[in-house]
């Protein structure tokens, strides 16, 4: 054989290695899992992950991710759009039933129009939810997760149902919209009774243990809550935003059944009818009204996945900043031990609602532009330790409220202020006195009668009055703001002059 043609046959011989040992290689490196491979012509190119690693490009491909279990699933950054339900269960639009996964969603927008919130069904009342998750150990990391449209859910829902435990929400965009009435506040009903009928549309619902929220940034626009708690057990609530949005009462007056078809103003008259203490009122002019319900709520139990009713357990609110709610910090009724640091509420209808035994630490803030800075509204409540600093209003102010409502025993509340003008917008301290509260029927020792203000210690360093009461007793302390009146029995707080 001549040396030209052992040339050939050399090359020939390395072109044949090289190409087997190529198609090994790409035959047996490890890809991540895709889902609609069809697709993925179309995708950007993305570095290998491995077994464990999952990249989803589309809704379809998101919800079978959803339920396998030991997975990083990676949306691929882009805007997606739901239009319709899970297959076979009309009453869920995604469903997380997988465990120990990480779902990162940087870049990635979930889009659920309220007109497929609407097509749900059929079902009852809190059977129904957008993102439903019972799996546990769950990440969710990033994304924006948004309603568009206007239209009322087909019944009351959370975007979030979060039923499973140990579940982190990191640094998402929950921006919620639609429901039904709008537009009111609670003025006709906000569970049962109802005058109207209520198609709410909450932020979350936390049902299981070992919860975090950390990082989000909640925008409602809608008549429920921002985040609500049901016998959660640890749960943390931390350096979140969340904004509601207000209307004048005045704005109420100029609906007419022509402008505002099926208003319920314009059907009851323009009259409130709930709560019912109020019912048959006129609805008040000249005041700021929260459209949506609280900001970061607890109720007194709740039932877990395995349909085990438990009472609420300890709860952490840290580092929030709420604004436009009815109620930004909302624990009047709370279970276990909560425990308020580092938050800012402004321009809401009441800034902390607090319980028994709640440590509330000297960081926390409040302006009370259109509602009080602090309401504990009932008398069964005790020992707790609350320290409020008020704030200027960044808006101006509006409406008749108080400063503060207190009932209960053994509190130690202080007020300090760092407004520019302490003189400016002064509100009464109500200490045990009767005021239109209505009882939360999900507390059966709350009692809409109950106004007593026992063994109060209150050190007010704000120029804000103090009124004491008939049903207050007890109360010690010092005020830097005059005391108005004294109906109470052994009452004793100090002026503090300058």
């Amino acid at each position: 054989m001549n040396t030209l043609k052992l040339k050939n046959v050399l090359f020939l011989s390395l072109v044949v290695l090289f190409t087997s040992v190529l198609t090994t290689s790409c035959v047996n490196r490890v890809q991540p899992e895709e889902f609609d491979n069809d697709r993925e012509k179309d995708l950007p190119q993305e570095p290998s992950y491995g077994d464990d690693t999952i990249r989803v490009a589309s809704i379809a491909q998101l919800r079978k991710a959803a339920i396998r279990n030991n997975k990083t699933i990676i949306m691929v950054p882009g805007e997606y759009t739901a239009e319709g339900t899970m297959p076979q269960d009309p009453k869920t639009i995604y469903h997380f039933s997988g465990s120990n996964n990480k779902f990162i969603f940087k870049d990635a927008t979930i889009i659920t129009p309220t007109e497929v919130l609407r097509g749900m069904g059929p079902g009852n009342t809190h059977e129904f939810a957008t993102y439903r998750i019972d799996g546990s150990n769950i990440t969710i990391e990033g994304g924006t997760f948004k309603n568009t449209g206007w239209d009322h859910p087909y019944k009351s829902l959370s975007e979030f149902e979060v039923q499973g435990n140990d579940i982190s929400f990191l640094g998402c965009n929950i921006y919620v919209q639609g429901s039904k009435p709008y537009g009111y506040g609670d003025y006709y009903g906000k569970g049962s009774p109802f005058y109207t009928p209520l198609y709410k549309h909450a932020a979350m619902s936390i049902l299981g243990d070992n919860v975090i929220v950390d990082g989000c940034d909640f925008k409602v626009y809608a008549f429920g809550h921002g985040i609500h708690i049901h016998g959660s057990q640890n749960t943390i609530i931390r350096n979140n935003t969340m904004e509601g949005i207000l209307r004048p009462t005045n704005e109420i007056y100029e609906e007419t059944e022509a402008t505002h078809p099926g208003s319920p103003a314009v059907s009851f008259d323009y009259k409130i009818w709930f709560p019912e203490e109020k019912r048959g009122d006129a609805i008040p002019r000249d005041e700021m009204l929260s459209l949506t319900e609280d900001g970061i709520r607890a109720y007194l139990d709740g039932t877990d996945v395995n349909g085990v009713n438990r009472r609420t357990g300890d709860i952490l609110v840290e580092n929030n900043f709420v604004d436009k709610m009815r109620s930004g910090v909302a624990m009047a009724i709370a279970s276990g031990k909560v425990t308020v640091k580092g938050n800012t509420i402004i321009n809401c209808d009441t800034a902390y609602s607090l319980s028994s035994d709640d440590e509330v630490t000297a960081d926390n803030k409040g302006n009370v532009a259109y509602g009080p800075l602090l309401s504990m509204p009932y008398d069964h409540k005790r020992n707790s330790q609350i320290v409020l600093t008020l704030i200027d209003p960044n808006e101006g102010t509006m409406g008749t409220h108080n400063f503060a409502e207190i009932t209960g025993s053994g509190h130690n509340i202080r007020f300090i202020d760092e407004t520019t003008d302490p003189n400016a917008n002064l509100r009464p301290i109500w200490i045990g006195v009767a005021h239109e509260y209505s009882s939360d029927e999900s507390d059966p020792d709350a009692s809409v009668d109950g106004y007593n203000a026992k063994d109060i210690i209150i050190n007010n360093e704000t120029k804000n009055p103090i009124v004491f009461g008939q049903y207050s007793s007890g109360t010690t302390g010092t005020t830097k703001g005059v005391i108005t009146s004294d109906d109470g029995t052994n009452n004793s707080v100090t002026v503090v002059t300058e």
